[in-house]
């Protein structure tokens, strides 16, 4: 009678112990969506913020080219004004000789 007791009471502890891993075992798998879920956010936020960087840059790269652009541009002009200088001096030369 005694061994039965002692059996019954090892098959409880067992099924005890079998709930509790199962619990934990629900609780490791819960906690491993979420990280799942969480990475999966923090890669999305990261490929957002990428995309966003290659937009400043060439933002930048378009306004740099820009600049270079307006910088030619008023060396030409003070080219072209240099050059109409020397025309008028040189006309005025002439006509006053």
């Amino acid at each position: 009678m005694k061994r039965l007791r002692r059996c019954e009471a090892k098959a409880w502890g067992q099924t005890i112990l079998i709930k509790a891993l199962r619990g934990a075992k629900d609780r490791y798998n819960l906690a491993l969506e979420v990280l799942t879920a969480s990475h999966e956010h923090a890669k999305t936020r990261i490929s957002r913020i990428e995309e966003q960087f290659v937009d400043i840059f060439q933002a930048v790269t378009q306004q740099d080219e820009d600049v270079k652009k307006m910088v030619q541009t008023v060396g030409n002009m003070v080219r072209d004004q240099h050059s109409l200088q020397e025309h008028v001096g040189d006309v005025s030369s002439d006509l006053y000789r």
